[in-house]
């Protein structure tokens, strides 16, 4: 305790309170300290080498004293120091102790402050001092302690917490089912808790399974508890009395609360009706299977189930109701087949269960409660008048005769769904209906969808939720949308019948959107429609599977939503017809992902198909425009068939906004076509004068064909350098041009000539091969000189005109050859000099290109006065590689031209046929000869003529 004056003391005290005469008063060694005003103290153990406590942290009230701080040294109490406190002293102290760390909590009217000495035994108090809370308004702090240790409440727990869908029959046992007990802090350590059922009559209670009771005490606990997964606990029904049962199982106990589990179920007696008699009659029933045994009392006891049996067919004769709790009507005994039917005259009022083979017909617009609708069982809406099928789930549905529809909502269908004989099948109008459906959909007897406007605005959703094959059809199938589900993963097929139209969407949305790539849609010998506003959503990743009776109808007329993409299956990408007209404020360009055969007719009225990287070939094409076209905008080509000299429009455009059709007449072998344009200019010409637009034109079969092309270019980009009076269409031959031909008008090109395809463009500057002369010869024919030359590779010549000189320099024109292949291939060319130059002659041929450039041949010369065996070599040095070798006065024959370098090693030898008399060969050196001296022979049969040739 403390005193006023500062002193710290020990206080022996005897039982009771403390009075004068019962106090022993023992001053701590080391104390009195005066002047001091101590509230509180605090006593840790720092240091091991001194026994207990040997440290002592006092609260001073005292101005500006705070946190003091003693250590026990030599059995005396020393001060180590103080830490001061901003504001009021210290009022009281609290602390907790980490290895010789301690953190100190006080009061000092204002707030709660706190500081972690860092010291350890006798040292000084190191730290600052923080203020953790200020006291409110109008309050103050004066004591501080740690609340004690909440302690944990007892618990019991049982899992689950209810069970249901006890069945049995009267006076049999059920099934059990179990739940599991755990707790934790029960009272005492060890017990049992007590199980008990609130209905001992009813529900039956076993710890095993074998042994039942009312109750028993035996669920015993170790340790104040039963950890997870817990002790079992068994629950049945007795079966003692019919009718609905529900109560409770209550596991007490170790001072817990409670825990109860709900427990419901039914107790049931089965009825059988007899092979004949009126099911609502007591006496046509019976307790054994075939209608014999006894018979109910009423129809409105507890826990009866009535199961119509033991007729094929049986039609209601009076108003039945079955009203006990539990109690209902079963159609068919799961086994043969049964069918109830409910007259429009008569009415039954209770649950009614179909099981499997059974079959509930419904005439009366009254409807009884649908209960369980078993696997193989089958709900008949077939009223006479118009009549609504209530949302909820079936296996089987059939709606017949009249006017039916869904209600609003889901109708889900685990079987098939059949429409039979009604007129006018639709859904209901917001919320719309969706009919969910595993099976196949049915149309027999004629049976329609709804048309019109208002047929349109209550259209139903089609969810098909199968897997393998769903059949649909025969008929016009109209709905708002066909879809499929996302999960689980299937493949599913849906097979369209024979002569089934599938037509999806409304003015307001709708189509296609299978949400599986293993998902495809079967057309067979039906048709698909997209109507009005609907498309193929953006999530649609399945196909479709076409043939060659299958047909495709996009007729899109409204609708903000763009037409999307559509795919067709590996190997059926096929379809007869395929009609396209796509209007709305949406995008109206299809999408083609994956490559399509049209065997009948592609009819184009608006919108666009862009093909990227697929190609669609088509046997024949209806309509095409600058609205309604095939955008080439991948590696995708359109294939037109049999083109011959009737003109063929190929309607295409490099992208959706730009429209380039290729018109094609083919006079030649008739020949299926593909065309492709891009936004580029032809790749054998310059940009600045070519318009930026290139068609890929290819033939199935190469070689035959002779095509006049009609190239519309309008709103296509053009070079600044562009002049369309000098533009002709143009084939290119990788980056030159091996033909062109034609004239511009407007925005039209049109040419003639073309053999052969690929790229094809429209340029007035034309980059063509140049001329490579193989060969040229001069030689005498009698008076008169006989002129050879050969083009290898002839391509983009215009004409060729032939020169002479008699001396070498200058030259004039003799006369000239118009081109005669230009297709790439080799040419040879004859020119007579029936007046040469008396004496030595020189010639050579210049090519004059179709773009205005000229090459140059090699200068031949021959002497026609020449009766001596001469030869000459022109020029000499050799530049460029060329060089012409005259021969004078030799005789006809063969004669070998060898060219060897100054190791002897042979570098170049060539045949010459010479006819006798002068001639001039031209030589084309090849490249692999370096510059040096050779030797140049002359051989024939019988002699070798030599001569030195510098190579330059």
């Amino acid at each position: 305790m403390t005193t006023a004056s500062g002193t710290i003391r020990l206080a022996t005290i005897g039982t009771g309170l403390p009075t004068t005469a019962g106090q022993t008063i023992t001053n701590l060694p080391g104390f009195p300290t005066a002047g001091g005003s101590p509230y509180g103290f605090f006593f840790a153990d720092l240091d091991a080498g001194v026994s207990g406590a040997d440290v002592v942290y006092v609260a001073d009230d005292g101005g500006g004293t705070g946190f003091q701080k003693y250590s026990l040294v030599g059995g005396v109490w020393t001060l180590n120091g103080n830490i001061a406190v901003t504001g009021n002293a210290l009022r009281s102290i609290t602390a907790t102790v980490t290895g010789s760390n301690v953190t100190l909590y006080g009061v000092n009217g204002t707030s709660i402050v706190s500081i972690t000495d860092i010291g350890g035994y006798n040292a000084a108090i190191s730290g600052t001092v923080t203020t953790l809370v200020a006291a409110p308004a109008n309050t103050a702090f004066r004591g501080i302690a740690f609340a004690p240790e909440a302690l944990s409440s007892p618990v019991i727990s049982v899992s689950p917490g209810s069970l249901s869908g006890y069945v049995t029959q009267l006076a049999t046992p059920s099934t059990s089912q179990t739940f599991s007990v755990t707790a934790s802090n029960l009272s005492p350590s060890n017990g049992t808790l007590t199980v008990t059922s609130s209905s001992p009559a009813n529900i039956e209670v076993s710890p095993d399974g074998s042994t039942w009771t009312g109750s028993y005490s035996t669920l015993a606990y170790t340790g104040g508890g039963i950890s997870s997964p817990g002790t079992t606990v068994y629950v049945r029904l007795t079966g003692a009395t019919a009718g609905p049962v529900t109560g409770t199982v209550t596991v007490s106990g170790g001072t817990a609360s409670n825990a109860n589990v709900n427990i419901t179920g039914a107790v049931i007696q089965n009825y059988y009706s007899k092979a004949a008699g009126s099911l609502a009659a007591p006496a046509t029933w019976g307790t054994v299977a075939d209608g014999s045994g006894s018979a109910p009392v009423n129809f409105t006891a507890d826990g009866q189930i009535f199961i119509v049996a033991n007729r094929a067919s049986t039609t209601l004769d009076a108003n039945w109701t079955v009203s006990g709790g539990s109690s209902k009507i079963v159609v068919g005994n799961g086994v043969a087949a049964t069918e109830f039917v409910i007259p429009n005259t008569f009415t039954v009022t209770g649950t009614t269960d179909v099981a499997n083979n059974g079959t509930l017909r419904l005439e009366n617009t009254t409807l009884p409660t649908l209960g369980a609708l078993a696997t193989g069982s089958t709900v008949n809406y077939a009223q006479a008048v118009a009549a609504n099928a209530n949302a909820g789930t079936y296996y089987n549905l059939v709606l017949t005769g009249s006017t039916k529809k869904l209600s609003a909502g889901t109708t889900t269908v685990n079987g098939n769904f059949t429409l039979d004989n009604v007129t006018d099948f639709n859904g209901a109008a917001s919320p719309f209906s969706t009919l969910s459906l595993a099976g196949n959909l049915n149309m027999i007897n004629g049976s329609t969808f709804e048309t019109g406007a208002t047929g349109d605005a209550n259209r139903l959703t089609l969810a098909l939720t199968g897997s393998g094959t769903q059949t649909l059809g025969d008929g016009t199938i109209r709905v708002f949308r066909l879809q499929t589900a996302a999960v689980p993963v299937t493949t599913l097929n849906i097979q369209l019948g024979a002569s089934t139209n599938l037509v999806l969407g409304n003015p307001s949305s709708g189509g296609l959107n299978l949400l599986q790539n293993t998902h495809t849609l079967s057309i067979g010998s039906g048709t698909l429609t997209i109507t009005l506003s609907g498309f193929f959503s953006a999530t649609n990743i399945g196909t479709i599977t076409g043939g060659n009776t299958s047909n495709l109808v996009v007729d899109k007329t409204s609708g903000g939503t763009g037409i999307g993409s559509v795919s067709f299956t590996a190997g059926s990408q096929t379809l007869n017809n395929f009609s396209y007209n796509a209007a709305g404020t949406g995008s109206n360009n299809l999408t083609l992902g994956s490559p399509l055969t049209v065997n009948g007719t592609l009819t184009l009225t608006a919108g666009n198909i862009a093909l990227g990287a697929n190609n669609l070939a088509v046997a024949a094409l209806s309509g095409g425009s600058a609205t309604s076209y095939i955008a080439t905008t991948g590696a995708g080509a359109f294939t037109l068939p049999n083109i011959g000299s009737t003109p063929v429009v190929f309607p295409v455009g490099p992208s959706t906004t730009l429209y380039h059709p290729a018109t094609i007449t083919n006079t030649g072998t008739v020949d299926n076509f593909s065309v492709k344009v891009a936004s580029a200019a032809p790749p054998c010409s310059p940009a600045a004068q070519s318009v930026t637009a290139t068609w890929e034109i290819s033939e199935a079969v190469a070689g035959g064909s002779n095509c006049a092309l009609s190239l519309d270019f309008t709103g296509a980009a053009i070079g600044a350098g562009f002049a369309p009076s000098g533009a002709q269409v143009v084939h290119c031959n990788g980056a030159v041009s091996d033909y062109h031909n034609g004239t511009v008008t407007g925005t039209v090109a049109a040419g003639s000539g073309f053999t052969s395809f690929s790229p094809i463009g429209i340029s007035n500057d034309i980059v063509v091969l140049p001329v490579s002369f193989t060969t040229v010869k001069a030689s005498q024919l009698g008076s008169a000189v006989k002129v050879d030359w050969t083009n290898a590779t002839e391509s983009g010549v215009q004409q060729y005109i032939v020169e002479r000189s008699a001396d070498g320099s200058s030259f004039s024109t003799l006369g000239n050859q118009a081109a005669l292949g230009n297709n790439n291939s080799r040419m040879s060319y004859v020119y007579t000099d029936a007046a040469p130059v008396n004496g030595t002659g020189y010639y050579r041929i210049r090519a004059i290109m179709i773009n205005g450039t000229e090459k140059y041949s090699a200068v031949v010369r021959v002497n026609t006065k020449a009766n001596a065996e001469t030869l000459t070599v022109y020029p000499n040095p050799v530049t460029g590689g060329q060089f012409s070798l005259q021969l004078g006065g030799y005789a006809k024959g063969i004669y070998q031209v060898r060219l060897t370098n100054a190791a002897g090693q042979l570098v170049y030898t060539r045949a010459i046929s010479h006819n006798g008399g002068s001639a001039t060969e031209s030589i084309q050196l090849p490249a692999t000869v370096q510059p040096g001296l050779y030797t140049l022979e002359l051989i024939s049969t019988e002699q070798k003529w030599t001569k030195s040739l510098l190579v330059k």
